[in-house]
Formats: structure tokens, C-alpha cells, sequence
């Protein structure tokens, strides 16, 4: 699909007239110029941009409304219509090209709404701008679009826009963590979905940040190369800049040595060789340092991250879903599984030691609250749960505690004397220990567990 825009100038600023001061200038680094798909140039869009750059919106956020809006646009063009000639029936009809296009790849009813709402709200702005026309109003005032407006008791919305563009919502689906055999699928497909060594490269490296450091993709597009070489100084500990928390502060992660040395190894070679190229085509160009950078070098978007996932499901072909944040939910169940491991010796896990767990948790994953983290500790039981009724015939019988067993079968060679005649029993007992030290195994379930969980479950929800 062809783009409707450029980018200004990383050093483009606007005049901005009316302030206390009496006017100045505001930064608008790489702020987008939207065209029609004619090539000309569409001012009322731009106009708006200009707009909400002057009311000291971030340049990320007016780019995001012009992309949302470019939308509105294609359809546009699509029927022939102008701007000033949206009405009722139009955006009904622009709903429905944004559900079902002709390219048949439409968005989910979710992101329609939000789609019409934009369109809705961008034609209210310009209505003050176009004396002559009433573009958007209440029911019974005579304007092309007609809403009808609820009150609604909630304090955080006091009313809410209703208009029969506004397509019903979608049914929310719980998202539970990734699999394993699905995580394997995208690593495999990394080289079939990408064709430079750079891409293949880096999308192999994001997926084994994403699985073994639980971060939200704007955390992982906010790494940079460095955080990689400071995090293996410290022995493992990286510094996250935590997205959804006022000012963004920076957290710790636990992230194993293994994994760091893999992405430095991406940053020392690929990405390494793709900078120099970068440098080399343009003497102008300055490296920022990106972890996980484009192939020109810049930022990757969060959206991009979600996208390249999906591209790696649908080459691995896979059936089941698979989505960044789902790395995050299978890392924070892992977390709070080898947590509760350590407290097998407790009989019971009250509501009192799993919030103590919880808070623990939540310093290391950037949860504001704790809420949002009870849902793995149901995820955690359902595991438990599933491994305590599977019969003791397929369990091999007694439940076997597998994080002891590397510990004595060392005290069993260590016992052995040095004779000929076991060293064939001296390879087996190793050959063993070994096996059994990359085997992962579950805390032992407890009835008592269950059942305090069962108690939670009745005092939170």
C-alpha cells in the first residue's frame, strides 16, 4: 500500500502565534506531510497536524493521527468524494471499507471505532474552520453527521459519541502465554520471512529478548546498545525503561548471561555491518545507538514489532495465535512458577505470601498494580493443577523433586572409588545428571495450595 506522506526535516520547527509569550517556535522533528493518492497535497490534514503539534502533542503521537487518518483519505479518493461532502451514509460506508476493503485484509471492530471516532473527530475541528458547512452535530441540529450523545455515571467518562458508523464490538479473548513449540515455530521462520542477513538477524535476536526478558515491545524498541554492554558487566541485570508508568522510570530485569551474549553477538556483527553501510552510503548519517534498529538505521515503531510477529506466524505457518505480549505473559508465569519453587517447604501459599510474591514480581515486570498480576498466579495453578491429576502411571509413579537429583547423584561419583570395573556405571551416573540438570521441572503441587488458592479466588474477584 502506498504511502501518503513525507517526513519534514529532523530540524523543522513551527511558528506558534497567541502564547503568554508572544509567540516562539515548536520542534517538529520528522513531523509527517499527508497527500492524497493523487500526489496533491491535502492542507485540511496537514492543518489539523499543524494544530495539534501547537498544542505540544508529541511528533509521534500527530504521525500516529495522520496514519489513522490516511485511512480516511484512500476512501475518499476511493468514491470520488471531498471532505466537505461526508455525511451520514459516507461514514457508514467508511466503516464498512475499514471492516471489509477490497483488498480483504480489514481491521478488527475495535480498531474501526477508533478509526471513525478519529474521522469524527477531525471533521469536528474543521467545521470551526468552514463557516458555511455543519459537518458534525447533535440530533434535530441539521448537520451531515448527526451523533447522539450518552451520559454516562462512570467518573473517568462523562459522556460518550454514538453513531450507527460505530460497528459492534469485538468479543475480548484472553491471551495466555506463548507456547513453547509455537516459540520455536517463529524462531525457525525467521529466515523465511525476511531476505537480508541484517533482518533475519535481528528479528531472531527480538524474539529471544522478548522470551527471556519479559519486556513490552515499547521497552524493547527503547533499548539501545549499550543497556546490552552494561547488562553483561553487571552480570545479567538490564536497564528497562518501563512504558505504561508516569515518566517512564527505569527498572532491572534479570535476563540470563546466555542471552545477552546472543544479542551482542547480533550487535557486534550485523548490526555492526549495517551502520557501516549506512555510514558509508551517507556521510551525514549518526547512529543513535538503537538495539534493535530499522535498516536505516532508525527506531524501530512498537507497531512494527507486533507486525514482524505476525509475519513470522504466518511463514511458520502456525495455527495457534502468537503476539509479543504473549512472550511477556509466558515469562512472567515462568517467573512466578520458579518463585513459588522455592517456597516448596511451605504448606500453604495464603493471600498474605502470594502478595508478598506478587510485589516482588512487580518490581522486576513494571506493574503499577497488583491486580493485573493474579491472573498468572491462576495460570500458574492451572499448570499445577494439570500436573496433580495426570495419574500416577503416566507421572512414573512418586513425584520426584528433579532440582535435588544433580546434587546427589554428585555425592553418588564422588563416592565411587577408582576402579576400572565402574567406569561404564561412572558414564551412566553422568550421562544422567546431566540430562536431568536441563530438564525443567514443577514445584511439587500441594493440596493445601490449591486450596488457598481457591480461597483467593473467592476474597479478590
Amino acid at each position: 500500500m502506498r504511502k501518503l506522506w513525507i517526513e519534514a526535516p529532523a530540524d523543522f520547527a513551527l511558528a506558534v502565534h497567541g502564547e503568554r509569550a508572544g509567540g516562539g517556535k515548536r520542534p517538529a522533528p520528522s513531523m509527517r506531510v499527508m497527500f492524497w493518492p493523487s500526489g496533491k497535497v491535502c492542507w485540511q490534514v496537514n492543518m489539523y497536524l499543524v494544530e495539534l503539534r501547537k498544542r505540544n502533542l508529541a511528533t509521534s503521537t500527530v504521525n500516529t493521527y495522520g496514519s489513522e487518518l490516511s485511512r480516511l483519505l484512500r476512501f475518499l479518493h476511493g468514491a470520488d468524494l471531498r471532505i466537505e461532502e461526508m455525511h451520514d451514509e459516507q461514514l457508514i460506508g467508511f466503516a464498512d471499507y475499514l471492516v471489509r476493503p477490497p483488498d480483504g485484509r480489514g481491521v478488527t471492530a475495535n480498531h474501526a471505532n477508533r478509526l471513525v471516532l478519529r474521522a469524527i473527530g477531525f471533521l469536528s475541528w474543521l467545521q470551526l474552520r468552514l463557516p458555511s458547512v455543519r459537518l458534525v452535530g447533535v440530533d434535530g441540529e441539521g448537520a451531515q453527521i448527526s451523533l447522539t450523545i450518552r451520559q454516562q455515571r462512570s467518573r473517568h467518562r462523562a459522556s460518550q459519541v454514538h453513531h450507527p458508523a460505530l460497528v459492534a464490538r469485538n468479543v475480548r479473548r484472553e491471551v495466555r502465554p506463548i507456547t513453547g513449540e509455537a516459540l520455536r515455530g517463529l524462531q525457525r521462520a525467521c529466515r523465511a520471512a525476511a531476505k537480508t542477513e541484517f533482518v533475519i538477524a535481528r528479528n531472531g535476536a527480538m524474539l529471544t529478548m522478548l522470551s527471556d526478558s519479559g519486556v513490552r515491545r515499547e521497552e524493547l524498541v527503547w533499548m539501545r546498545a549499550h543497556d546490552i554492554e552494561h547488562a553483561l558487566d553487571r552480570g545479567g541485570r538490564l536497564d528497562v525503561r518501563t512504558a505504561k508508568r508516569r515518566g517512564n522510570p527505569t527498572r532491572q530485569v534479570p535476563v540470563p548471561v546466555e542471552t545477552l551474549r546472543a544479542v551482542r553477538t547480533f550487535l557486534d556483527v550485523h548490526r555492526r555491518l549495517q551502520i557501516r553501510r549506512l555510514a558509508k552510503r551517507d556521510r551525514t548519517f549518526v547512529d543513535e545507538g538503537w538495539a534493535f534498529c530499522t535498516r536505516s538505521g532508525g527506531q524501530l515503531a512498537p507497531a512494527s514489532v507486533t507486525q514482524i510477529v505476525a509475519d513470522l506466524r504466518e511463514a511458520a505457518n502456525l495455527k495457534q495465535r502468537a503476539n509479543p505480549h504473549m512472550f511477556r505473559h509466558r515469562w512472567i508465569t515462568l517467573q512466578l512458577r520458579q518463585m513459588l519453587g522455592e517456597l516448596q517447604d511451605v504448606n500453604s501459599y495464603g493471600v498474605q505470601m502470594l502478595t508478598t510474591v506478587l510485589s516482588r514480581l512487580a518490581s522486576i515486570t513494571g506493574h503499577a498494580s497488583l491486580d493485573s498480576l493474579w491472573t498468572y498466579v491462576d495460570w500458574t495453578f492451572d499448570e499445577a493443577w494439570a500436573v496433580e491429576s495426570t495419574p500416577d502411571t503416566a507421572r512414573g509413579g512418586e513425584y520426584l523433586n528433579l532440582t535435588v537429583l544433580p546434587a546427589l547423584i554428585s555425592e553418588i561419583l564422588g563416592a565411587l572409588r577408582e576402579d576400572s570395573d565402574l567406569d561404564a556405571l561412572r558414564a551412566r551416573l553422568v550421562e544422567f545428571r546431566d540430562r536431568v540438570r536441563d530438564e525443567a521441572a514443577l514445584p511439587d503441587p500441594k493440596t493445601e495450595t490449591v486450596a488457598a488458592h481457591s480461597l483467593r479466588r473467592k476474597e479478590w474477584r
